[in-house]
Order: structure tokens, then sequence, then C-alpha cells
């Protein structure tokens, strides 16, 4: 998954989705608002007829709007604006990414723009890549036929021209803790055939000779003097080294 920051007109923005919030009672977001002037009051008229109420998690697909150049807008229900922390936040943006359609494969957000009680931009931006990443995240590794429920490969955060650089340095500490928690997913769904202590071994090696870091290896005998009996009941009977 690729993720990058950018500001700019979200009516100007050559995505096949952008995401766009709505709180109860049809409140528009900023970003909302201007897409809603453009478009002829597009996004109004859904509201007013009852397509779109704002409540927490629910969702709208929206096509070819006049005047907006992404193909399709997505209207995310936000909940009540007076209560909009980070736990509707990360629900919210959630739905979002499940209900975007499988063809699509770039996406822009314009949600690190709300004011979410105890968040900063900081924050915002960089669990949008951790709930990106972890919504997309499919079991595919000892697949003889990868399946994808998804085609998405880049997304990009919408902020404002001042917040740039405090964005692309969260969205860059988001994205590393994704591939983390991926890597640790990955690791947990293999078999324990191919997921042995010497396979672990390998995959940390490989890891600190990557990002520098030490790593030790410890035998039977050290693990035994460690008194990590537990440890060496599981593996009793196993050729398998430690």
């Amino acid at each position: 998954m690729e993720f990058s920051i950018k500001n700019g007109n979200p009516e100007k923005q050559r995505s096949d989705c952008l995401f766009v919030g709505v709180f109860e009672g049809g409140k528009l977001s900023n970003t909302a608002v201007l897409l809603d002037a453009v478009s002829e009051q597009a996004i109004t008229k859904v509201i007013k007829i009852g397509d779109m109420e704002g409540k927490l998690g629910t969702t709208l697909l929206m096509h070819q709007l006049p005047g907006v150049t992404a193909k399709r807008v997505l209207l995310l229900g936000l909940g009540s604006e007076d209560t909009f922390g980070a736990k509707q936040y990360l629900k919210a943006l959630r739905a979002a990414v499940r209900a975007t359609p499988k063809a699509v494969v770039n996406i822009g957000i314009y949600l690190a723009e709300l004011t979410v009680i105890g968040m900063t931009l900081h924050d915002k931006t960089a669990q949008i890549a951790e709930v990106v990443s972890d919504a997309t995240y499919e079991v595919n590794s000892l697949k003889s036929q990868k399946s994808e429920t998804t085609m998405l490969k880049k997304v990009t955060i919408y902020v404002e021209k001042v917040g740039v650089s405090s964005a692309e340095a969260a969205v860059k500490q988001g994205a590393a803790i994704a591939d983390g928690v991926k890597l640790a997913k990955d690791l947990g769904n293999l078999p324990g055939n191919v997921c042995t202590p010497t396979y672990m071994a390998k995959q940390a090696k490989q890891l600190a000779k990557e990002y520098g870091f030490k790593v030790d290896v410890l035998d039977r005998t050290q693990i035994k003097k460690l008194g990590m009996g537990s440890f060496l009941g599981v593996a009793q009977g196993s050729d398998e080294p430690m």
C-alpha cells in the first residue's frame, strides 16, 4: 500500500474515490460543502430525500458528480459532531474502507480535516494509514491462487498546506506500524510446521539486517539455563533447533 500526503481542491482530484464526511442532521464537512457547491447541491439532495442521515458508520457511494473530477464520492456518516472522538473516527474510517468498491485502485481521503476530540493532525493521519492497511489485510501467504477482495494500492490523505509536513511524518509512522502488524499477522497465520522456531529466527535476523538492530538466537542449552521449561516442553520430541 502506498500512502502520500497532498493539499488540493477536492473537486479537481483524479481519484477513483474520495472519502468525505457527513455529521448527524446532514451537516457537511468542509470538503463535502465544497463538493456540494460545485455539483449543483448533489449531496444536499441525497440528504434531503433521506439516503444519508449522517449516522455513524453509514456510507453512501455517489458516482460522477457534476463538476467533480473523481469517479466516485463516498459519503461517510460521522454521527454526532459534539461527541466525535477517536473511537467514532476510527469506526467511521473502517466503515469507509470496507464500503469501497473492489475496482477502486486509489482513494483520496478528506477526513484528517475533521475536528476529533482528543486527536491531533498527527494522530488522525497516522491512524488512517493503520486502519486502511488493517481493513484491507488478506491471508494469502500459502494459497496457490491469491484472492483479492480489493484492488486498492494507493491512498492519498489531503490536509491543509500548513499541516503537510506534520502529516508526512505521521503517515510514515502509521505505515511503519501497519507493516509491523501485517508481518505479525502473516507469521501468526502460518501453520506450525512452517512457522517453526528456526523460521522465526531467520525472520528476525532478516529484519535486523534490514533495519540495523541486534538479534540473539538461543539454542536449547541456553534456553534451559534461563529456566524456560514451558517453552522447551512444547518443543519436546522435535528435532527443530531453537
